[in-house]
């Protein structure tokens, strides 16, 4: 399911990343934009950057192909598991990202400190 695409006003806000021509590194730049979308095509490290203290920041994040490679994610992300059971690593989530399609994120951060993430399945 596509969660994001179809939203009036979010798509012409939408950042394209190909890893192909980043080195496997992405910086989300929520100065730019709160949308991206990420078609991976190797190893990738996603880093998330400039998020407003004090502010609620929701990040939404469509990653393509994701299940080919291997994707770090930033640290402090806090992911919620299936069902709603609370705050796993990403290693025990028991999600295999799809080969060939896409997975939709959202990224919650309001608090100054924690990053709550979950797959939208």
């Amino acid at each position: 399911m596509f969660y994001f695409g179809g939203i009036t006003g979010l798509d012409d806000k939408k950042v394209t990343v190909d890893t192909s021509t980043t080195n496997g590194v992405v910086d989300i730049d929520c100065d730019k934009s709160s949308f991206y979308e990420i078609d991976i095509s190797g190893d990738t490290t996603i880093n998330i950057n400039n998020l407003d203290n004090g502010s609620l920041n929701i990040i939404a994040l469509i990653v393509k192909n994701g299940g080919n490679s291997a994707i770090t994610w930033p640290s402090d992300i806090k992911w919620v598991g299936p069902q709603g059971s609370m705050f796993m690593d990403w290693g025990n989530l028991g999600i295999t990202l799809k080969t060939d399609g896409s997975d939709d994120f959202i990224i919650i951060w309001s608090d100054g400190v924690n990053k709550y993430a979950r797959v939208m399945r």
